[in-house]
């Protein structure tokens, strides 16, 4: 951080971005990959389970039920991406599902 960056602290004023390793939306973007990596090698060896699995049956778990357009808006998905999401997990044994006419 430079001497100019260290003088702006406190004063409610954001710090120079001299390069891009300063600016919070890179710092934000590496810290959830680590997280996304370090995490899907922790449910993958714990529970067999990808991050988008652990994801979608978090949501599921949380908010049942939940509707096929919900989770692709809270998965930030599309549908052809989550459908085979659902279907694996569906083949697993882990959710079931039903007919909705909202999702249509």
């Amino acid at each position: 951080m430079s001497e100019q960056s260290k003088s702006d602290a406190g004063t409610g004023k954001h710090p120079k971005i001299e390069t891009i390793e300063d600016a919070l939306t890179f710092r934000i973007a590496r810290f959830a990959a680590i997280n996304a990596y370090d995490g899907g090698h922790l449910f993958r060896a714990a529970f067999q389970l990808t991050m988008n699995e652990v994801r979608l049956l978090g949501l599921i778990g949380a908010h049942q039920p939940v509707t096929f357009a919900w989770i692709a808006k809270r998965l930030y998905m599309d549908k052809g991406q989550l459908s085979r999401l659902v279907r694996a997990i569906q083949e697993r044994g882990l959710i079931g599902s039903a007919p909705n006419a909202e999702d249509a």
